[in-house]
């Protein structure tokens, strides 16, 4: 999954177990002139994927922020706040296609190819 963070940045997310072979990839193909760098930050996050119908109101219990359609777009990525304990832990949360969502099926399927 790749999300635009700002217009400059990108995160890319991949399962692990295809980590190395993707990171390759990507440096492989990033070219000589490139005004850009590739940076393994998987030390740095965890994923954990909260998928389905209710998916929202289960994040709802844990953040104040906002996540109606219209301040939480589909295919968009923010950061919220959550608190799991005392203090907020910064999280960023990203609205990819689900099967679950209406008309996400054949939507958004752009992707790399080699």
């Amino acid at each position: 999954t790749v999300t635009r963070l700002r217009e400059d940045a990108y995160l890319i997310v991949t399962a692990g177990a295809s980590q190395t072979r993707d990171l390759a990839w990507l440096r492989r193909k990033l070219p000589g002139d490139a005004n850009a760098v590739v940076t393994d930050v998987t030390s740095g996050y965890a994923v954990l994927s909260v998928m389905g119908p209710n998916a929202r109101r289960l994040l709802s219990e844990v953040t104040s922020a906002d996540l109606s359609n219209e301040a939480f777009p589909f295919g968009t990525g923010t950061e919220i706040e959550i608190d799991l304990v005392q203090r907020g832990h910064a999280m960023k949360v990203f609205r990819q296609p689900s099967r679950f969502e209406k008309g996400s099926l054949g939507r958004h399927r752009d992707s790399l190819h080699e």
